[in-house]
């Protein structure tokens, strides 16, 4: 079985772990019998060489074990989703390789395994998806995108693991950081479906992105004048370090002015222009 996923952008500024898109860029999954565990990666992770405990110890071999209680299998992987950037190149990867060993339910063992249900919701339902994970259960709603919106993503070469960036994060927070948030992802999820109505203060996180800037220094520098070139406003793509800016239909104009203004950065990086990926996991 050969299946398809995309990859995503989460928490979208004030959503954390309960708002997620998905985006076109894909990674497609094969998973064919064998007398032992083969993992072959192509394109988006093809360098990576792994040592025989690595192996064992792998997100593929853990989701191959709970699925179908062993590992006896040759899985392919061709992805076009740049790993440990925050565009849910795990959650597509888990997502996928359940699906394509048999789950009956694939979106729950990617969730369980992920601990959060954002990305996968968005994976494989494809769109704008409103998501709650509680009690291994995954209680989500679709939203309603509106047709203008378009993505300006930010890809740096810097890669930002999402453990390192959930570790920095506080333990708790107080009740008005909490309905300052909940006030501000109303707000998101109210610009998303037209954005004519985006408030500036739908981009104010108060959750991750404040505590998460120490991981990548840059990044404020890069939603600044995203916003500066054009775009409407600008969030972390997950746990980062990729940015995404949220345009109408300039997004062409906004990048091209973005251009020039970074290139006083001192790393590699791409400007890629896109809409939402509406189409979430297929078997081809």
């Amino acid at each position: 079985m050969l299946v398809s996923v995309p990859a995503s952008s989460a928490n979208l500024g004030p959503g954390f772990d309960t708002l997620a898109v998905a985006l076109p860029k894909r990674l497609t999954v094969e998973v064919v019998e064998s007398k032992r565990f083969e993992l072959c990666s192509l394109n988006q992770g093809s360098e990576k060489k792994y040592t025989e405990t690595e192996l064992e110890n792998h997100i593929v071999a853990r989701v191959l074990q709970k699925v179908c209680g062993h590992t006896n299998f040759k899985v392919t992987v061709d992805s076009q989703i740049p790993l440990a950037r925050g565009l849910g190149s795990s959650a597509a990867l888990i997502l996928g390789v359940a699906k394509a060993a048999g789950s009956s339910d694939p979106l729950g063992v990617a969730a369980e395994i992920e601990g959060h249900a954002d990305n996968v919701a968005a994976a494989y339902f494809g769109g704008l998806i409103a998501v709650e994970y509680s009690h291994q259960t995954v209680n989500m709603t679709k939203l309603a995108i509106d047709p203008r919106l378009q993505f300006l993503l930010f890809i740096p070469e810097v890669e930002l693991s999402t453990k390192m960036a959930r570790d920095v994060l506080p333990s708790s927070y107080s009740r008005q950081v909490v309905a300052e948030s909940l006030g501000r992802l109303a707000m998101m999820m109210t610009g998303l479906s037209d954005i004519d109505k985006f408030s500036s203060v739908a981009f104010g996180d108060l959750i991750h992105q404040p505590y998460r800037a120490k991981l990548f220094v840059e990044a404020q520098f890069v939603m600044d004048s995203m916003v500066d070139s054009g775009a409407i406003g600008a969030v972390w793509s997950g746990a980062g370090p990729s940015i995404l800016g949220i345009c109408g239909d300039n997004a062409d104009s906004v990048a091209k002015n973005l251009s020039i203004t970074l290139k006083r950065l001192k790393f590699k990086y791409s400007l890629e222009v896109m809409k939402p990926e509406e189409n979430g996991i297929i078997i081809e």
